[in-house]
């Protein structure tokens, strides 16, 4: 057994190579010598084909996902947002709300007066059309449905009194 007296010895200066390989790693490249004919092949050890069309795929999928999260989130926020300006915020938001219905009950009698009737039933109908029900009798009326607001529609009355004296 030989002993290894200087770092000299552990090198070997026989060969032409300078290849740097390193230890535990595969080379990118390597040559292969076919035996039945003097033909050499150079194949690369890089990553495959199939390889880059999974990490592209993946990476894909992540932007994707990312996507439809951040979609959900932000509808998310405009849901407890609207929620919030209609009556899930408190009293400001209430008092918001209460001000369009007056709102709308002012534009109602507007609309409603004997004497703009007596010019042009239109804008009345338009307003009244989804709250007749309110004067209706019996099985078809709604007065009791809290969703219809019939107190804000109460001038639309004025249009019912008026189309049962016309027919």
């Amino acid at each position: 057994m030989n002993r290894i007296n200087d770092i000299t010895d552990l090198v070997d200066d026989s060969s032409d190579s300078d290849d740097d390989t390193i230890v535990g790693h595969a080379s990118s490249t390597r040559t292969i010598k076919h035996k039945n004919t003097n033909k050499t092949q150079q194949h690369t050890n890089g990553p495959s084909v199939f390889r880059l069309a999974v990490i592209l795929v993946s990476l894909m999928a992540i932007i994707a996902a990312a996507g439809f999260g951040l979609l959900l989130v932000i509808t998310e926020n405009k849901k407890s947002s609207n929620s919030n300006a209609t009556g899930g915020g408190g009293e400001e938001a209430r008092a918001l709300e209460q001000q369009e219905l007056l709102e709308v009950a002012e534009s109602v009698v507007t609309a409603c007066s004997e004497e703009q009737l007596d010019i042009d039933m239109g804008p009345c109908q338009t307003i009244c059309h989804a709250s007749l029900c309110c004067f209706e009798e019996e099985e078809y009326s709604c007065e009791d449905d809290e969703d219809k607001e019939c107190a804000v529609y109460a001038g639309c009355e004025a249009l019912v009194y008026a189309l049962d004296h016309v027919v």
